[in-house]
């Protein structure tokens, strides 16, 4: 019994301490392709997405990210008297590791490489790229720029996003 009570009290002190740290976290963001000159095969993109990390060291949290993400094709006019070509959207789930780096209280970078599984019968699946650099806001609210990168389109989006601390 006293070992049962001794196993509650850890785990129940091992939470505390994990949600003090702010492991866990949702985050939301918007993209667009970058350079917009030279991609046209999506016109913007959205993903929520899920991550958990925790501290391996006093600066750096080592985690995994998933969620869902959706790209948004182009209608590229025509130069001929065919029909114009429609990109179809490219939905996803991510599914990422993460190396998160804190170079001071507030500012942080987060690389995270990854697989994208497609959603969708005629969709391919690609590895992908994702480099974020954020600001703490508030104790519960991060504001980041993001660069990612899916391999299939071979076109780099930038987004702007908010990470929320539960």
């Amino acid at each position: 019994m006293k070992n049962l009570f001794l196993f509650i009290a850890f785990l129940s002190i091992s939470t505390l301490s994990l949600s003090a740290q702010k492991n866990l976290n949702i985050s939301v963001q918007g993209s667009l392709p970058f350079p917009r000159e030279t991609n046209n095969l999506y016109t913007h993109g959205i993903e929520a997405g899920i991550s958990y990390h925790t501290y391996v060291y006093e600066n750096l949290m080592l985690g995994g990210s998933t969620g869902y993400g959706q790209l948004f094709g182009e209608t590229i006019a025509s130069f001929t008297d065919q029909a114009d070509i429609v990109i179809e959207d490219y939905s996803y789930i991510p599914v990422l590791v993460s190396a998160k780096v804190y170079a001071v209280n507030q500012l942080f970078l987060n690389l995270q490489p990854g697989y994208a599984f497609a959603l969708g019968d005629d969709l391919e699946s690609s590895f992908m790229f994702r480099a974020n650099a954020g600001y703490n806001l508030i104790e519960n609210l991060d504001l980041f720029l993001s660069y990612q990168f899916l391999l299939k389109s071979e076109e780099p989006m930038v987004g702007l996003g908010l990470n929320f601390y539960p």
